[in-house]
């Protein structure tokens, strides 16, 4: 979500326009909502150039004007990010760039490779117009490719950070006619999660890569996340070795992350093995134990550390059965070296197919991959830390554990309101909470955990009938919350009560009330230190699950549309030929428009339309084998008049002209939103690609700009479209419009 920025404009300021460069010169902009001046927020300084096309850091690459896309030999990689110039500096600031070959990260893709049995695993770095390798199995001599070709460049297009998977790449619209998928190495299946460092940047990614279309399942893609994390700290580690730590602050935008963990120690261990063999251990710890990296890997932990205060036949047995549960959990170890000394280490142990290794930045996995498998749950990532040695001795209290024993990590703060509910590994997050896979009485279904600063003392009364005395029951809260925590139950009681088979169904929710920081009650949602000591207000959703991701996914892999080189006499023109499935098209827009009217018709503005939003499922009544569902309404509205002032907004790209300049919301917002999805669906592009939040705001309002539908899409449909986008919200459609001009276009075709 962001603030709204209200601008105005005027036809002098439209055409300021300055030929020599392709920029456009930004006016000071005043006045704000309602004409009143004192409200508006500059868009930029008098001085301030906005670029038509690429962004400045794209400066050098080979690039596409009309794609925003860099291009070799006629085939097109993926969109320069948003924010390229921001990330680009980063990764510059990391120094990691043609560097030499390092152990550390050869270590990562050698165990990749056996974990995954395939033949390549590389961490790649994304650099302006190529992808280089820092280390890469199953591709010797080549250390880069050209950033066109790169499937890890699709990792920094999304929203929130999420593994990329490529089954097929024969069968993906974004990479069947890839260099690398035509021609050696021969490319089919393809994982990849991105690096993320400190400060939220994306580096490139650390894949896996296979000759053969696979799946793997969210298990595996999990383990692949946390190595990702590892990999990250790696890096920032080496950054903060030559920098001082308060230059560092200051010259690299927080890229810090790794000063809190050069002590922590990480070790991957398989639990299959009768005492638990070490497949991957960090240089840290190797100096928090004083075991070298040899004499670690491939040792049982047990051989390296003793277990104190038991035998160790009786603390094995149960350490078996806590890793049967699949859950987290800490145990005091022992060293005795030679000379005499005893050292005490307390390991967390973590499984490493659900839980992140970093939750202040976690990957997500897409809802389409298969889960619970098991197949990784004999993986558990395990981080080591010096403990000051105390008698073991010491006499027990009644009821009181043994210093060996096994215990649950977070204690009452990973307490879930339902028992029936179990949470699975993260599908993504937004700008409130996240959404988590989740079982509830064995059949699937989305969790969502909302995390709200409370604005005031107020706190949520407890409900008798609750299932833990924490929560509330979720239908009850508009006389008991504040204002700003409404927005969670807001979203849940619109959800629950809506019934209608194109909008995801909410089964039951609940809230509860938290103070982080305070022990024992620590949010599973995780606020970040910052936020230590305030009170906040959860809202936790149990949602139908959709298992076919969601549009933005399917518009990139070209569900919709396919691109292809024109050719002459059997030659490559270089042009790219644009079909678009038309019935899919109509489906698709036909079931989020009747979802829509079915909202508009209640008066409930839906606000935040986008890819993002609208979910898949599973479904045999087409040949696109999916069905849409709306989803997320966290900034849905509820209009008791035409149209209301608002302060935000959702995502800028779809969002229309008057919202941007004037705040002013109603139903046609939804409406210009429409149109912007079926643009989407028709051309297989991303609106505005490549520009930043602001260039989008200026192109749309001072430069009066508007998406485009090709010639190749059929002019019924386009003009739906272009009706959806109309600039004047007084000419747009109703969805109810919307609804009958497709059902017309369906006669029609």
């Amino acid at each position: 979500m962001c603030e709204a920025v209200f601008i105005a404009s005027s036809e002098a300021e439209s055409k300021a326009y300055d030929e020599a460069d392709g920029t456009v010169e930004a006016p000071a902009l005043n006045g704000g909502i309602n004409g009143k001046e004192g409200n508006a927020v500059k868009l930029a300084e008098p001085e301030a150039k906005v670029p038509e096309a690429p962004p400045p850091s794209t400066a050098g690459l080979p690039f596409s004007a009309t794609n925003n896309r860099p291009e070799e030999n006629g085939f097109y990689g993926a969109p320069i990010p948003a924010n390229e110039k921001e990330r680009h500096e980063t990764l510059c600031a990391c120094q990691i760039l043609d560097s030499a070959p390092d152990p550390r990260f050869d270590d990562i893709t050698k165990l990749l490779c056996s974990i995954f049995r395939v033949p390549i695993a590389i961490v790649s770095l994304v650099d302006t117009d190529r992808q280089w390798f820092k280390s890469a199995q199953g591709l010797p001599g080549v250390t880069e490719t050209s950033r066109a070709t790169s499937f890890c460049a699709w990792t920094l297009l999304p929203k929130n950070p999420e593994v990329l998977i490529v089954t097929d790449a024969l069968e993906d619209e974004r990479f069947m006619e890839n260099p690398l998928v035509t021609g050696a190495p021969h490319i089919r299946f393809y994982a990849g999660a991105p690096l993320v460092t400190s400060n939220g940047m994306r580096l490139g990614s650390l894949c896996v890569i296979d000759k053969e279309p696979r799946h793997l399942d969210a298990e595996q893609l999990m383990v692949l996340a946390n190595f990702a994390e590892v990999v990250v700290r790696e890096i920032e580690k080496d950054i903060a070795r030559k920098e001082e730590t308060d230059r560092l602050r200051s010259q690299t935008s927080g890229l810090i992350g790794a000063m809190d963990c050069f002590s922590e120690g990480i070790m991957l261990v398989n639990t299959d093995y009768e005492e638990w063999n070490i497949l991957f251990v960090n240089d840290a710890w190797s100096r928090v134990t004083g075991f070298s990296r040899e004499e670690g890997l491939g040792k049982p932990v047990f051989k390296l550390f003793e277990i104190p205060g038991t035998s160790h036949e009786a603390a094995m047995a149960q350490y078996r059965g806590v890793v049967k549960k699949h859950t987290s959990f800490t145990i005091d170890l022992l060293r005795n070296t030679p000379d005499g000394r005893s050292f005490r280490y307390v390991t967390n142990f973590r499984p490493a197919s659900t839980d992140a290794l970093d939750n202040n930045k976690p990957i997500g996995i897409p809802g389409f991959a298969e889960w619970p498998s098991g197949q990784a749950d004999q993986y558990y990532f395990v981080t080591v830390t010096e403990k000051a040695m105390m008698s073991l001795e010491e006499p027990m209290l009644p009821g009181q554990e043994p210093k060996w024993a096994p215990k649950q990590v977070g204690g009452a703060a990973k307490r879930h309101p339902w028992e029936d509910v179990e949470l699975g590994p993260l599908i993504g997050q937004g700008s409130f909470g996240k959404v988590y896979r989740g079982v509830w009485n064995g059949a699937p279904v989305a969790v969502k955990i909302i995390h709200m600063a409370n604005d005031s003392s107020m706190i949520p009364v407890a409900n008798d009938n609750a299932a833990d005395p924490d929560f509330v029951a979720g239908a009850g809260l508009a006389s008991a919350t504040p204002s700003s925590t409404m927005r969670g139950a807001l979203e849940a009681m619109h959800s629950v009560d809506l019934g209608h088979p194109n909008i995801v169904q909410t089964f039951k929710s609940t809230q509860r009330a938290v103070q982080s920081g305070q022990e024992g009650r620590q949010s599973i949602s995780s606020p970040d230190q910052e936020s230590c000591g305030r009170q906040f207000t959860e809202t936790w959703l149990v949602l139908e699950y959709c298992d076919k991701g969601n549009l933005q996914d399917a518009v990139d892999r070209g569900v919709f549309n396919r691109h292809r080189p024109e050719s002459i006499d059997g030659s490559a023109s270089g042009a790219l030929k644009h079909t678009c499935n038309v019935t899919a098209v109509r489906e698709t827009a036909m079931e989020i428009a009747s979802a829509l009217a079915y909202l508009h018709n209640i008066n409930i503005l839906h606000g935040d339309l986008s890819g993002g939003n609208i979910l898949l499922t599973s479904s045999s009544k087409d040949t696109r084998k999916f069905t849409c569902k709306v989803a997320d309404f966290g900034l849905s509205r509820v209009l008791s008049q035409e149209a209301i002032s608002t302060g935000t907004f959702g995502t800028v790209t779809h969002m229309p002209p008057e919202l941007l300049t004037t705040g002013r919301l109603s139903k046609s917002v939804d409406v210009y939103a429409f149109g912007v999805l079926l643009w989407e669906m028709c051309t297989g592009k991303r609106p505005w690609a490549g520009l930043m939040q602001m260039q989008v705001i200026f192109h749309v309002t001072i430069q009066n700009k508007s998406l485009e539908f090709p010639p190749t899409v059929p002019e019924e449909l386009s003009s739906i479209g272009a009706q959806c986008m109309s600039k004047d919200p007084a000419n747009r459609p109703t969805m109810k419009e919307v609804v009958a001009a497709l059902e017309k276009l369906e006669v029609a075709q």
